[in-house]
């Protein structure tokens, strides 16, 4: 890098943030010029499609916004911090994205300094301040030394930076789409749970306890039995919330731990091996199988355990809660009375499950299990993908490709 030039941020466009409108004029929102705000930035271009809102002329100037001619760069300054892209066509943005047009093109790709932004996000963060909502300020960014070879070689930087995403991109649509194999399947095999055309035995959770074929569903423990912050340890006993549960699965490291002599004091919340998970607090109807990491983890008060005795497979009953019809019947029941999302145990017992044959529900586990196989096979050469393209981009930006 050092065989480069290196030139301030600043030095190479003309620097505008942007502002929002009122909202007490919702005619101001009916325009025809697109606004976004910092959810929109990310990729590498943005038009028409990201628009948060589409603005008139009047809202425009009776506010801070501005028109940003296309071909400018947008960055994030507070919310995203450092989430940078491309406008394809002119468009407004609210006050936490600063704007870079009138860039030399002829000395200056634009593609080559979005990629440069990306791997400052680190350490844009990482100058993140504020009581409330964090930022940085626009000298922070007019500070940034950016590294400036010939323009050939930008645009072969940005090129071949752009190849490696696509691969990155098309692993996430594979995975995307086994996920999407596996809701066909379910629909398939046991049909649309809402209208149940196949006639499957449809019980509640309660009869199901008295039939002996789920245990009696628990979450973990309220009120004064409940761990305090100060009683976490590094190491332990998971203590899971609604937030660690992601993408079907428990993310152990994003969860508390508390010591087994503590778990052991509290009354319930005792997961084990093969359980089914759904929250039921705040954030509702994630789900999870939990696994035999732990001889148990515990659960706090969002999260409710399911474990089946016999006549249902785990896994067929996570697929089932994961439905479209029980998803939108837990946001029902969320929703009614209470000013947070909430659904009790009480009234959980009152929610409706299919029960197919078990050997239906078998064969549907056994294809989910030979997906899964795929999935993790292929996340893990995603992880891969993902450390190859941070040193692709380390060694381009110091001069060691081109």
């Amino acid at each position: 890098m050092g065989r480069w030039e290196m030139v301030r941020l600043g030095d190479v466009g003309f620097f505008q943030t942007g502002g929002t409108p009122t909202r007490s004029r919702p005619e101001y929102f009916e325009g025809t010029i697109p606004w976004i705000t910092t959810p929109a930035l990310g990729a590498t271009y943005i038009g028409y499609s990201n628009a948060n809102a589409f603005l008139t002329e009047e809202a425009i100037r009776n506010s801070a916004t501005k028109i940003i001619p296309a071909n400018s760069l947008m960055i994030g300054l507070r919310v995203g911090v450092g989430k940078s892209s491309i406008n394809t066509v002119p468009m407004c943005t609210n006050q936490d994205i600063v704007s870079i047009s009138d860039v030399d093109t002829s000395k200056v790709c634009l593609e080559y300094l979005n990629k440069y932004i990306v791997t400052q996000q680190g350490y844009l963060d990482s100058q993140k301040r504020g009581a409330t909502i964090q930022g940085i300020k626009i000298e922070l960014l007019k500070d940034l030394l950016i590294p400036l070879p010939p323009l050939e070689v930008q645009q072969q930087i940005a090129d071949v930076l752009d190849c490696a995403s696509a691969l990155i991109e098309k692993r996430k649509a594979q995975i995307d789409k086994l996920d999407l194999l596996v809701k066909s399947q379910f629909v398939e095999m046991f049909g649309d749970t809402a209208m149940n055309p196949m006639g499957w035995t449809k019980s509640t959770v309660e009869e199901l306890v008295i039939e002996g074929i789920l245990n009696k569903p628990l979450d973990g423990n309220h009120g004064e039995k409940h761990p305090k912050g100060s009683e976490y340890v590094a190491d332990g006993i998971p203590f899971v919330m609604a937030n660690n549960l992601v993408n079907g699965t428990i993310d152990y490291s994003t969860c508390y731990y508390i010591t087994k002599e503590r778990a052991e004091a509290l009354d319930k919340g005792f997961s084990k091996n093969q359980d089914v998970l759904i929250t039921h607090k705040g954030t509702i109807g994630r789900t999870a199988i939990v696994d035999d990491n732990f001889d148990y983890i515990m659960l706090t008060p969002q999260v409710t355990y399911y474990r089946i005795i016999n006549g249902l497979n785990n896994i067929y009953l996570k697929s089932y809660f994961d439905s479209n019809y029980f998803q939108s019947l837990m946001v029902q029941l969320a929703s009614s009375g209470t000013t947070r999302a909430y659904i009790g145990i009480t009234a959980q017992l009152k929610l409706p499950i299919l029960v197919p044959p078990l050997d239906l529900q078998n064969r549907f586990a056994s294809f989910v299990e030979a997906a899964d196989k795929s999935k993790f096979a292929m996340r893990n050469e995603l992880a891969k993908l993902e450390i190859l393209y941070k040193s692709l981009m380390q060694k381009c930006f110091r001069g060691e490709v081109y």
